[in-house]
């Protein structure tokens, strides 16, 4: 990573949900290489199994990780996750709020079902909004950050047919984070991010091998996002991060980075 853009992690502990699919796995794998101290939640065990092997491999001290089977829409699983983070690791100081799911037969608005609506706006919306209640009180006593996983399809004028309830549960996201910054002003830099194009993970699994294997990796969502996770506090919040201007534009980039410094 460029010397200019500071990526200080080390001895941080950064937790993401839905951290062992896609961007998560990217994002907690990134992590661990910069050295924090790592919680990740999942539904599956079978998931957190094969992430612990790629984390074993990266970590001398396996008591500088944390994994736990959690679902984000069961407060009490958040809270005891969120108790025995801090008995394992420590305070967060970083969290990375990415679990979500998609509508992978994208219905049209009169044929969408009442299930699937509920189910994805109940993960999506309901449930990030269920894990930032239960971290925020910890992150204001680390003064850290809070980081949500949107979506290009969450940003004004960029609502796309046969995406109702994802497009709804990610501007939803948009507008959640926005209350929280200016909540948490001064305590908790609060920021989203989102990837602004099409990345090679599960969310795309309807695609063919020979379509899949044009889309971008899902690693190019880690610089940006452990550039916010790594914010001072007081400095840049309230802002939705477009990893694909900020890989090939290097004016956003500088700009963003300026703005790091300046409200400092």
């Amino acid at each position: 990573m460029p010397r200019e853009i500071n990526i200080d992690l080390e001895g941080k502990v950064l937790v993401v949900t839905g951290g062992t699919k896609g961007l998560g796995r990217e994002i907690a794998l990134g992590a661990a290489k910069e050295k924090a101290k790592l919680a990740v939640c999942s539904r599956s065990e079978d998931f957190l199994e094969n992430l612990k092997k790629d984390l074993d491999s990266i970590y001398d001290d396996q008591n500088d990780y944390y994994l736990d089977t959690v679902d984000i829409n069961e407060v009490n699983m958040l809270k005891n996750f969120s108790n025995n983070i801090v008995k394992e690791l420590g305070e967060p100081d970083v969290l990375i709020a990415n679990a979500g799911v998609t509508d992978q037969k994208h219905h049209s608005l009169v044929d969408l079902p009442d299930e699937t609506w509920e189910k994805i706006i109940n993960i999506n919306l309901s449930g990030t909004f269920y894990t930032i209640k239960t971290f925020l009180p910890l992150l204001e006593k680390t003064r850290g950050n809070l980081i949500i996983m949107t979506s290009l399809l969450g940003q004004k004028g960029y609502g796309k047919a046969n995406d109702a309830p994802y497009c709804a549960s990610k501007f939803g996201l948009e507008g959640l984070a926005e209350v929280a910054a200016d909540e948490y002003e001064g305590k908790v830099n609060v920021n989203t991010i989102f990837p602004a194009e099409k990345v090679n993970t599960n969310f795309f699994s309807h695609l063919s091998k020979e379509e899949r294997e044009k889309l971008s990796d899902p690693e190019v969502i880690v610089e940006p996002t452990l550039f916010l996770a790594s914010l001072p506090t007081g400095s840049l919040t309230a802002h939705s991060l477009n990893a694909k201007k900020w890989r090939e534009d290097l004016a956003y980039q500088k700009d963003l980075l300026k703005k790091s410094r300046k409200e400092n």
